[in-house]
């Protein structure tokens, strides 16, 4: 594989977040959205915030956009959404096309934006949720047995301080 960019990912497992069939072009036309969550108080962000978007959206364009447009023959779009609350040009331009579907459906725009948007959140906050917290799934006496066999189980308790 040859590329234009260097920076651009080589990686043969390289994913992105959500993959979308109909959204900007044709029907079956698909576009690969990767979500990116930052933090503008980060002294490694520029001050304004809107550089700071158009900081992560370069730097998510030059990882993905030539690998998806000559691979995988289909659009991209860098989802970049600051912890303060904030979205870019390119996630507000997503949920407004999203939204557009609710011509199809006989509903009110503003409904339909709040909707798509509230959604958003909610799966936002089960992935952070998720990521602090693990999966709630039953743990088995095995795996539990296994861990403590191989010491990583005794390593992680020794570097936590339980408190009751």
């Amino acid at each position: 594989e040859e590329f234009r960019l260097a920076s651009t990912s080589r990686d043969p497992d390289a994913r992105l977040d959500v993959a979308a069939c109909g959204v900007w072009g044709g029907r079956f036309e698909k576009v690969y959205v990767d979500v990116k969550i930052f933090n503008p108080l980060c002294s490694s962000n520029p001050r304004s915030i809107s550089s700071a978007y158009q900081k992560h959206e370069r730097e998510k364009r030059r990882k993905y956009e030539e690998r998806i447009n000559e691979i995988e023959h289909g659009g991209f779009c860098p989802f970049i959404m600051a912890t303060t609350g904030g979205a870019s040009r390119s996630a507000h331009a997503l949920i407004n096309r999203i939204s557009l579907l609710s011509v199809k459906r006989d509903s009110p725009y503003s409904q339909t934006v709040s909707l798509v948007r509230t959604k958003l959140n909610f799966a936002l906050l089960r992935s952070a949720l998720m990521c602090l917290r693990g999966a709630r799934t039953p743990k088995t006496r095995r795996s539990t047995q296994s861990l403590r066999e191989t010491g990583i189980l005794c390593a992680v308790a020794e570097g936590l301080e339980v408190r009751a």
